[in-house]
């Protein structure tokens, strides 16, 4: 099962991978409350996890790379995907995961 909690959360579940968007999850289901606190609750957490990627990230290298690895540096920052930013900076998903850790961006689990 795969969720991500962005500007619309969405959960998809293995093999289907067809997205569901969890704001209409509840009625189907009758658990409004539930799944609403729930959805608050990943979205507090996706939101601490990003702070801390803030705080912990060496600005001033992610500042002097070229414009493409600064912008998927500062992606993964915001959202911590690694395959976005690779496509951003044009590199491996290895080679960006090499410049997260010099850039000093946490995996935050």
């Amino acid at each position: 099962m795969a969720i991500t909690c962005g500007p619309r959360a969405v959960i998809s579940v293995w093999p289907h991978d067809q997205p569901i968007l969890l704001e209409r999850l509840p009625t189907w289901y009758g658990m409004e409350e539930e799944a609403r606190r729930r959805l608050e609750k990943l979205k507090k957490l996706d939101e601490e996890a990003r702070r801390i990627r803030r705080e912990m990230a060496d600005w001033d290298f992610i500042r002097s790379q070229p414009p493409r690895i600064r912008a998927a540096l500062e992606y993964l920052v915001e959202d911590d995907d690694l395959y976005v930013a690779s496509r951003i900076a044009g590199i491996t998903i290895e080679e960006m995961n090499e410049l997260r850790i010099r850039a000093r961006i946490p995996k935050v689990i």
